[in-house]
């Protein structure tokens, strides 16, 4: 009786090109996308504090405008009243010169 010798193949547990490149551009992937969501972050929040700096000097801005508006606007109001008090004091007639 002949012996027959079996033999099986086992697979090597090597990496193989593909595998390793797939494992190290998932892990690429993965730092490009942590990298561009930092500094999305960091546009973001620079984006929200300039445009609140903004808002506030363009507040100030405004607030002091209308400041020197209303102040221009009440010496105009000023001088408009006391015209008209001028002209009421020269229509009236005094008291003295009615006689008694």
């Amino acid at each position: 009786m002949a012996t027959q010798r079996v033999t099986a193949e086992v697979p090597q547990e090597r990496p193989t090109q593909s595998s390793r490149h797939g494992r190290q551009g998932s892990l690429f992937r993965k730092y490009v996308l942590v990298f561009a969501a930092l500094i999305g972050i960091a546009l973001l929040a620079s984006a929200l504090v300039e445009s609140y700096l903004s808002y506030q000097r363009i507040r100030t801005e405004v607030g002091t405008a209308q400041r020197r508006e209303a102040g221009v606007v009440a010496d105009k109001i000023g001088q408009f009243v006391g015209e008209v008090e001028d002209q009421i004091a020269w229509a009236l007639v005094p008291v003295w010169a009615t006689g008694p």
